[in-house]
């Protein structure tokens, strides 16, 4: 199995290269960097392809109903350029929700696959007349998805997924996966992302936390009814409130704590067949000896 640092645009830009740095010496396959409220995610990436030396390098998500697909397009290309194509694609939803999403994400893969393949597009949804890229390029897509419905569109469009669900939830999240893949899964990229907090509990717990109150509560099985209750005192900025709800089992489906705890994630994730590993961003002090300790574990 693969293992991967994952950051954020939320980051200050030297911290993003310093723990990038740590990740290329260290042996991880590539660099995901996810879209957050604060941050541009192409410059970021940019900046990355540039000055770390051209690694592997992903989004992981950037959403459709944020960008225009023809900026998602033409970056998506400049990037791989920069990275003597070494690029991945993630996308998803992001905060979308409701009616007409499932639909709108089906619209932006084949408006995306067209667009890189140097095709013609036309959309209505997203109001594209009629584009063409003059250059083409062969790009990996995968999908950052929750939900049955939303999984089984990406086993039957994308070349790959980034799931970001309890380590208890994910045996059924694969299964949806590969009963819509068919014959597809074994080729797909199967990604497991998993926050990193190592021996800094406190702050483990406020991702945690965070993380629940993002998630539906009936992923967390026999803790579906106390993750509805954390999940409402984060809406209510009661954040120590609901931290001090959150016992120690889910905590570790959710966050990287420990070594030990990575070594048992690792495991599982590996019967499970889950192909790679993303751990980061990494929270609290150290964080560069940190993502070097993660690649020996």
């Amino acid at each position: 199995m693969k293992l991967s640092l994952g950051l954020t645009t939320g980051m200050r830009l030297s911290t993003a290269l310093r723990l990038g740095e740590a990740a290329c010496s260290s042996g991880y396959h590539r660099v995901f960097v996810g879209e957050d409220a604060k941050g541009e995610i192409f410059t970021r990436l940019a900046v990355l392809a540039l000055k770390l030396g051209s690694p592997a390098l992903a989004s992981g998500i950037l959403s459709p109903f944020r960008h225009s697909l023809v900026e998602i397009a033409s970056c998506t290309a400049g990037i791989q350029r920069l990275t003597s194509g070494r690029f991945s694609l993630g996308i998803g939803p992001g905060e979308r929700r409701g009616a007409g999403t499932l639909e709108g994400m089906k619209e932006a893969l084949r408006c995306l696959r067209g667009l890189l393949r140097g095709e013609t597009v036309r959309s209505e949804y997203f109001r594209i007349k009629e584009w063409k890229m003059n250059i083409s390029c062969d790009t990996e897509i995968l999908m950052g998805v929750r939900g049955r419905n939303m999984l089984a569109l990406a086993g039957k469009a994308a070349d790959g997924v980034i799931l970001s669900f309890p380590l208890s939830h994910l045996p059924l999240a694969l299964e949806h996966l590969r009963r819509s893949a068919g014959r597809r899964y074994r080729k797909m990229s199967r990604i497991l992302w998993l926050p990193v907090a190592l021996g800094e509990i406190e702050e483990a717990r406020k991702v945690a936390a965070v993380i629940i109150s993002d998630t539906p509560a009936c992923y967390f099985g026999g803790y579906a009814k106390l993750a509805a209750q954390i999940a409402r005192e984060v809406r209510r900025n009661r954040l120590a409130e609901a931290c001090r709800m959150l016992p120690e089992e889910l905590l570790e489906e959710l966050c990287v704590t420990s070594v030990e705890g990575l070594q048992e994630a690792k495991r599982q994730a590996e019967r499970l067949g889950i192909t790679e590993l993303i751990l980061g961003p990494p929270f609290g002090s150290e964080q560069a000896e940190v993502v070097r300790r993660l690649a020996a574990a």
